[in-house]
């Protein structure tokens, strides 16, 4: 949705203007104004995905009439139904689906709430619409003391000017808690990753707009066994412990950090 609060140097809002010429995307910024933040044609504005459940009185959705049609919402009293109505459903009416959650400031974890680890969120946009690609992070049930986790990104990247870009975001996340992420990706082009403290977990491809959920265990790996070489000594083993290290690592797909050896 666009942020109309304030106007550029010329008095134009990002909906008077920007959304239908924006090839003038960053020419009339001021020190209260700024296109690129503000106006969703010019990559900025609050992430909003059009709610296409329903249909108007002939059969049109948010994204099939309004979203490229935004003229239409002036007149939407001819079209709403029912079960449909422009000024709640599309984002280009000023209604739409929102993430209910953002970014909030870190807090200090407690004994009972470990949050150490790092998820990477990475999506390759290749997808020439800009509103289908989209994600949103949510936190399940944890203690109070826990760091939020919440998140989202999107949307992106802007029809008109943008070229295919990699966008990635590092959000701290806690043990023994789930979390769902929703995402909308890849309709068009491009894919959709989840790293864990740098092990991938979870890739995207192809059009994706299914829940995933997931714990901080999603790429913990537990090797257990026994190895006997003839002809090595103790103290040999000792010293070659990094080469079964990097040979495990190899064996199970994942960073030699993230294997642990002990020779007895």
């Amino acid at each position: 949705m666009n942020d109309d609060s304030t106007s550029d140097r010329h008095g134009e809002t990002c909906s008077d203007l920007y959304d239908r010429e924006p090839s003038q995307c960053g020419d009339n910024d001021d020190d209260d104004f700024t296109a690129s933040e503000q106006c969703c044609t010019c990559g900025g504005g609050t992430p909003c995905r059009s709610d296409d459940s329903t249909t108007d009185a002939y059969g049109e959705t948010c994204s099939s009439r309004y979203d490229s049609n935004p003229g239409y919402c002036d007149h939407s009293s001819y079209y709403d139904d029912d079960d449909f109505t422009a000024s709640e459903q599309c984002c280009a009416c000023g209604g739409g689906l929102r993430p209910t959650s953002s970014p909030t400031a870190t807090l200090a974890p407690s004994v009972n709430c470990i949050c150490n680890r790092t998820l990477l969120v990475t999506m390759y946009t290749d997808d020439r619409y800009y509103d289908s690609n989209y994600w949103a992070l949510t936190m399940g049930d944890a203690s109070v003391n826990c760091v939020d986790g919440s998140a989202s990104g999107g949307t992106y990247p802007n029809y008109y000017s943008d070229p295919a870009t990699l966008y990635t975001q590092e959000i701290t996340i806690c043990e023994d808690v789930t979390y769902t992420i929703d995402i909308e990706c890849c309709g068009n082009g491009g894919y959709f990753y989840l790293e864990l403290d740098g092990t991938r977990f979870r890739e995207v491809n192809s059009w994706s707009n299914e829940p995933y959920e997931f714990t901080s265990l999603a790429t913990t790996f537990f090797l257990k066994g026994s190895l006997a070489f003839d002809g090595m000594s103790y103290e040999t083993a000792l010293a070659n412990e990094a080469v079964f290290v990097a040979a495990i690592a190899w064996m199970c797909g994942v960073k030699e950090a993230a294997v642990s050896v002990t020779i007895s």
